[in-house]
């Protein structure tokens, strides 16, 4: 075997957790649609709605990096910062707007309550996963600059 040969980690690819953030974006997408629809009568629930939108949307953009980081690394990737603000402000931004959604939700005896629960378990999924496909692309960039730097 090579020793510059990544092994362990750095081959390892974000298979399960684009598949996860793909079946949560639509479990995401779901509550979207059923929260929307039902807003008429439940005030609240155009706001679980809305920020359920966010959270698929959100899900869906990892899920093609995931994608795509899984399927070949000679295209050109994002760079590791902008992918890491991204996972980040994503990740707080949902769990923030969940949070206070849930806390309207109470406050004003909403069916909201339910939605915003549901909504926080996917977007705690959804967070974990992404930051594993944040994870795999940043030990592939730091792979693919030990063999430039070794020069193989």
């Amino acid at each position: 075997m090579n020793a510059v040969t990544p092994v362990g980690d750095v081959v390892a690819r974000p298979r399960v957790a684009t598949v996860l953030l793909i079946v949560f974006g639509a479990i995401a997408a779901i509550v979207a649609v059923a929260s929307i629809a039902n807003a008429a009568d439940d005030g609240p629930l155009l706001g679980c709605g809305v920020l359920a939108a966010i959270i698929a949307v959100y899900a869906f953009a990892f899920a093609g990096y995931g994608h795509r980081f899984s399927r070949t690394t000679s295209q050109k990737a994002p760079s590791v910062l902008l992918l890491t603000w991204f996972a980040i402000m994503g990740s707080l931004l949902c769990v923030l707007g969940v949070l206070v959604m849930f806390f309207v939700s109470v406050s004003l005896g909403s069916q909201g309550t339910v939605v915003a629960l549901i909504l926080l378990l996917v977007t705690f999924v959804v967070s974990i996963a992404s930051a594993r496909v944040l994870r795999a692309h940043v030990l592939g960039a730091k792979a693919k600059a030990e063999v430039r730097v070794t020069g193989d």
